[in-house]
């Protein structure tokens, strides 16, 4: 008979992850640029080393957060790049047999647009207490240095899709809808379909959305609009984090920023 696998404290994960804010990444570096435009250029592969490091960052907090007593120590966080979700706590041994996950999503305070990635896994494929994980970050030096884990913000992937959900559909349930991605039994993860298909009805016929449907910014979710607004009224160096973002954007060439931005 298999031995059950151990109880994961859910909260006590939460907690790990943000006790993972302040965090710097001390061995990436990146230079003052000539445009402080140019540091967006860079915020998609910065973006993906935080992204790969957080299990890294969640294993070295492990005694003192979501592991206290040590009845876990067979297992570790891990990334995993195909698939969802993108962060496993896996047994080492058996890296196939995994007790608890995580969907990390980064968000570079500074950047054109407002909380940018997207979140499109169907409600149908996510486990009961799976979590999703915003990291804001910055560079430390404001417009050069290491990056900063300023904020995170940690949810839950079920309520989080279905939020998003019922607002695509409430926009107009003749027009808009959500469909489920389709997979036989026994598919293999590394071939599973996650992604939900936001349409709109076109000319008759139903058409992907490649604008709005799971952008975090398209939302309009009351916990996520909070998060980033607060984020927004940090301080550094002198001015709100919303007034660099507005700075750097009037830079010479730039258009303006919205009002409601």
């Amino acid at each position: 008979m298999a031995t059950p696998a151990p109880k994961v404290n859910e909260l006590r994960v939460w907690e790990a992850v943000l006790a993972l804010e302040g965090t710097v990444i001390s061995d990436l570096t990146l230079p003052l640029p000539g445009d402080l435009r140019d540091v967006s250029k860079a915020a998609a592969l910065v973006s993906g080393v935080i992204e790969d490091r957080l299990p890294e960052l969640l294993n070295r907090v492990r005694s003192t957060t979501w592991d206290e007593d040590g009845a876990l120590h067979a297992y570790e966080f891990r990334k995993f790049p195909i698939g969802f979700p993108d962060v496993l706590l896996v047994e080492r041994a058996a890296p196939e047999n995994s007790i608890f996950e995580l969907e990390a999503k980064s968000w570079y305070l500074l950047s054109t647009d407002p909380l940018t990635a997207r979140f499109e896994t169907s409600l149908d494929v996510i486990r009961p207490g799976t979590l999703v994980v915003v990291v804001a970050w910055m560079l430390d030096g404001v417009v050069s240095g290491s990056p900063l884990l300023l904020r995170i913000h940690v949810d839950d992937a079920r309520r989080l899709a279905s939020v998003r959900d019922a607002k695509w559909k409430a926009i107009d349930p003749t027009t808009h809808r959500v469909v489920p991605p389709g997979n036989k039994p026994g598919t293999p993860r590394s071939l599973i379909q996650t992604q939900a298909r936001g349409e709109i009805l076109k000319g008759g016929r139903w058409v992907k959305d490649a604008d709005n449907y799971g952008k975090l910014d398209r939302l309009y979710d009351d916990d996520l609009k909070t998060f980033k607004d607060g984020v927004w009224t940090l301080s550094a160096a002198g001015k709100t984090l919303k007034e660099w973002r507005a700075f750097i954007r009037r830079r010479p060439g730039s258009a303006a920023l919205p009002d409601d931005e």
